[in-house]
């Protein structure tokens, strides 16, 4: 059985220096579409203060609708480098 992932990221930016607000995966069989797991994670801000926003991005954001806004919250967020770590164990 082979296995494949799919990462997906949500950005205040579109370039490399981005700040993150989620991160999700999804490990998979390429051949058979067979989906083996799945998942996403909130990034928090914190310690992201080095990383970007851009004006463009961040006012599409505010033009999503409320469900979409509010799945961004620090409430349930995790440590950017503690997801990156989780995901490649």
């Amino acid at each position: 059985m082979s296995t494949d992932l799919m990462i997906d990221l949500e950005t205040l930016d579109t370039t490399v220096t981005a700040k993150i607000l989620s991160v999700g995966v999804c490990f998979f069989d390429i051949a058979t579409g067979e989906i083996h797991r799945q998942g996403e994670r909130i990034i928090s801000l914190l310690g992201q203060e080095q990383r970007t926003i851009s004006d463009s991005t961040f006012r599409w954001w505010m033009g999503q609708g409320n469900e979409a806004r509010n799945r961004v919250s620090d409430e349930e967020s995790y440590g950017l480098h503690w997801v990156l770590s989780n995901i490649s164990d």
